[in-house]
């Protein structure tokens, strides 16, 4: 898959905002469409901004009446702390028995609970 040009000038955007996340702070590392571009195609200085890839993450192609609105949002999102996939609540099911299991605890691998993985390798 090709990469998708960039029309428009990302360090300077990030320099702009001195590489700080303008929604929370943090190391910005991505640039961000105030108004999504899947929408209306804008590459304009005026609706871009350094954001942290969380952040950007969060805000995805949503549309908002304006940038505090948004701004509020993301901060309300992280504020929940649920928003991120946390490797500990993964749960797989064995391909031998079928049963529920979490990949890594106990000796289990990706595709084998731990008892299943202890008869095949053992």
């Amino acid at each position: 898959m090709a990469k998708r040009k960039r029309y428009y000038p990302r360090d300077s955007i990030l320099e702009k905002y001195n590489y700080t996340c303008v929604y929370c702070g943090a190391s910005a590392s991505t640039v961000d469409h105030i108004e999504p571009y899947d929408w209306n195609h804008n590459n304009d200085s005026s609706n871009l901004v350094a954001a942290c890839v969380e952040c950007n993450v969060i805000a995805g192609d949503k549309i908002f009446g304006s940038f505090q609105e948004k701004a509020d949002y993301i901060r309300t999102i992280r504020a929940r702390g649920k928003w991120r996939r946390r490797a500990s609540l993964k749960i797989a099911i064995c391909c031998r028995c079928k049963k529920n299991f979490k990949p890594g605890v106990k000796g289990a691998t990706n595709l084998l609970c731990s008892k299943c993985a202890a008869q095949v390798y053992w």
